[in-house]
């Protein structure tokens, strides 16, 4: 029997204030037709307060951002992180990574 399989979606959450910026987080995909998407919020919310994590939110696919998958252990996909990832110091690098049960590149 193989590993299970992790898949996370990074979405777009607009912020309700017309000035502010909104806010990318990873949910769980639950469940998909053809122009939504219902899943469970993995994220702590940081600036947006009409959400928390754990709650279960349907997006469209528009407000779909960044993708992942675990294979073997190693995350693929995870454009966003991996730029972020590039950005940071060895030390930040590994604070980061440690909060995650897969490895990144």
């Amino acid at each position: 029997m193989g590993e299970e399989f992790v898949g996370l979606l990074k979405v777009y959450f607009p912020s309700k204030e017309a000035n502010e910026n909104g806010e990318h987080m990873w949910i769980e995909p639950i469940s998909r037709d053809v122009n939504s998407i219902t899943g469970k919020l993995l994220s702590i919310p940081e600036w947006i307060d009409y959400v928390e994590a754990g709650d279960v939110v349907t997006v469209t696919v528009e407000d779909v951002t960044d993708w992942l998958y675990v294979e073997g252990g190693m995350a693929k996909g995870a454009v966003t992180v991996n730029l972020l990832r590039s950005r940071m110091t060895l030390d930040e690098r590994r604070a980061h990574d440690e909060q995650y049960p897969f490895r990144f590149d």
